[in-house]
């Protein structure tokens, strides 16, 4: 299990492994981490769109921390990632996170804003039932249309979660939570899904 760090003023040629030494994109940490890995990611905007490849597994989730009193990385603020290139135009990133049918992945205090298809959205195709999922008071912005939604979740061919489902907590979302539940499913599951104190 291994820390590591993104900030504005890293590089993703770094170790990523102190602050000191600190990526500067969040796709660069989801492109190394492993099961039971840290990630701290200091104040700033983040454009990109994160595609996870990695799943935590059951008592070693992958756990993503937006820094914002700056106790890890030394640059406290707000964490945004974004799918827009420059204020006041269309989204160039179809999402800010798409969860690629992992699981086990915690975020905590960052805010996702906007995209084309949802701000956090199930992109890939496949078996996705979000098992060990977590979103700890963060907030999540809809796109730039109106029908774009903060959560798009397509869970297909869907499982139920073999531990706990889906968690979000503390959490505001600014547009309607969907769930595509119709797209090739087979079978009613139990999903274990949790909604507590969001807005």
């Amino acid at each position: 299990m291994a820390t590591y760090y993104v900030r504005k003023t890293g590089s993703d040629s770094n170790a990523g492994t102190t602050k000191a030494a600190a990526w500067l994109t969040i796709t660069k940490a989801a492109n190394t981490v492993a099961a039971g890995d840290v990630v701290y990611v200091g104040a700033g905007v983040y454009p990109e769109m994160v595609t996870l490849i990695t799943s935590g597994s059951s008592g070693f989730p992958i756990k993503w921390y937006a820094d914002i009193d700056g106790s890890q990385t030394d640059d406290a603020g707000q964490v945004i990632i974004t799918a827009y290139g420059a204020f006041d135009a269309a989204p160039v990133r179809a999402a800010c996170l798409d969860p690629a049918q992992k699981i086990y992945n915690e975020w905590r205090l960052f805010t996702f804003d906007g995209g084309s298809s949802g701000t956090i959205y199930n992109n890939s195709v496949g078996n996705a039932n979000y098992e060990g999922w977590v979103f700890e008071d963060c907030v999540i912005l809809g796109g730039s249309d109106d029908g774009d939604h903060p959560l798009y979740l397509n869970l297909n061919v869907v499982t139920a979660p073999v531990g706990t489902g889906l968690r979000a907590t503390r959490c505001t979302f600014f547009g309607q939570v969907y769930i595509l539940y119709d797209e090739n499913a087979v079978a009613a599951v139990n999903l274990d899904w949790v909604f507590d104190n969001c807005r």
